[in-house]
C-alpha cells in the first residue's frame, strides 16, 4: 500500500482506509455514475469488527423515505471533486434500489 512509507511517522492515526479514502472522506461522498449521474450518498461506513472497512451504507436518489442499501467497496473508483470525493459505481440507479434493504 503507498501510506506504508508513512507509518511512524508523527502524524496522528487517520483510522481506517478504503479505497485511498478516509472514514471521513467516505461519509457523505457522493454515489456516481461514470457519466457523473448521481445515484446517492454514503450515509455510514460500514466497519468489521477487525477495524476493516467492508462497505458502504448509501441512501440512493429519490427515494421517498430513509432506505439504505450497502454496497460492497469492489468496483468504486474515487473520483475529486474539490475538496472533496465521489465514488464512481458501475451500476445503474434502478440496480442500486434492487439492492437489500440495510437496517443498523
Amino acid at each position: 500500500a503507498p501510506d506504508e512509507a508513512t507509518f511512524g511517522a508523527a502524524s496522528a492515526p487517520v483510522g481506517p482506509k478504503a479505497l485511498g479514502l478516509t472514514e471521513a472522506q467516505l461519509e457523505g461522498a457522493d454515489i456516481i455514475t461514470p457519466r457523473g449521474v448521481g445515484l446517492g450518498e454514503v450515509q455510514r461506513v460500514d466497519v468489521d469488527s477487525s477495524g476493516v472497512i467492508t462497505g458502504l451504507i448509501v441512501e440512493p436518489k429519490g427515494e421517498g423515505g430513509p432506505r439504505w442499501v450497502r454496497i460492497p467497496l469492489d468496483g468504486l473508483t474515487p473520483v475529486k471533486e474539490g475538496d472533496d470525493y465521489d465514488l464512481e459505481a458501475n451500476m445503474t440507479l434502478e440496480q442500486l434500489k434492487a439492492m437489500p434493504a440495510w437496517a443498523p
